[in-house]
């Protein structure tokens, strides 16, 4: 198995998602609802999970994404936007 770097201008496709109204986790405790999705990188069969933001009650399967990077070059954190 080897590493593609995943290029800043990538999209993709919502595969699925969930809304998430409980965490137990005490960092998001004050961010529900959010909803975490996965997410087709155009041109490849690969798939990606990450938090989705935006309007939650207009998200649907199908909807185009843009990935938004946070964090540490050697640490990211990928959220998901439509």
């Amino acid at each position: 198995m080897s590493w593609t770097p995943l290029p800043r201008d990538t999209s993709g496709t919502l595969f699925t998602f969930t809304i998430v109204h409980h965490t137990s986790l005490p960092a998001l405790r004050g961010e529900v609802p959010y909803a975490v999705g996965i997410v087709t990188i155009d041109g490849t069969d690969i798939r990606l999970v990450g938090r989705v933001r935006g309007n939650l009650d207009a998200l649907r399967v199908g909807d185009r994404l843009r990935p938004v990077f946070r964090g540490e070059a050697t640490d990211p954190v990928i959220d998901w936007t439509v």
